[in-house]
């Protein structure tokens, strides 16, 4: 459902529509990030009991992964063969993801879970700004303005609030 919601919102000729139901979309986009702090503190509680970085987050992603299996079984419709059509280098996004929970393991338990989100959620609407700034990987160009600028300011405020003591 969530799919066809956010499809939805692109015409035909790859264009957004009017955002008349941003809210909802924002609101349901914001259900991962409250769960993202639980799975934080979670990650570092494994290495507080010796599990070590790297097996804690190939736990982290074998029970995902599991979790992804059922639901690709239970609810999935598309066609996962289709895998192999896909050009190579999509799918470095599972690497990625490995990547980014080493190094979440690896800091939170140094600077906290509050700062070490601010500082992923600044990374994610910056790198994302510039993708959709270029149009980058077969996205709809949505140029940067000033009100985007002036967010993406305040996020670094926000990491230097969160971290100067």
């Amino acid at each position: 459902m969530l799919k066809w919601y956010a499809n939805s919102l692109i015409s035909p000729d790859g264009h957004k529509k009017e955002q008349n139901h941003c809210e909802d979309i924002i609101s349901v986009a914001c259900g991962p990030g409250r769960n993202h702090h639980c799975h934080t503190r979670t990650n570092q509680w494994w290495i507080r009991k010796k599990v070590g970085v790297i097996e804690a987050s190939f736990i982290s992603f074998g029970i995902g992964t599991l979790a992804l299996l059922f639901i690709v079984l239970f609810v999935g419709n598309g066609n996962i063969s289709a895998i192999a059509s896909v050009p190579k280098w999509q799918l470095t996004g599972g690497l990625l993801g490995a990547i980014y929970v080493i190094v979440i393991v690896l800091v939170v338990p140094r600077i906290g879970v509050a700062p070490t989100l601010v500082g992923v959620i600044a990374g994610q609407i910056i790198i994302g700004a510039v993708i959709d700034h270029f149009g980058l990987f077969g996205g709809v160009r949505i140029p940067l303005d000033a009100k985007k600028v002036a967010g993406i300011c305040l996020l670094f405020v926000s990491l230097y609030l969160f971290n100067h003591k």
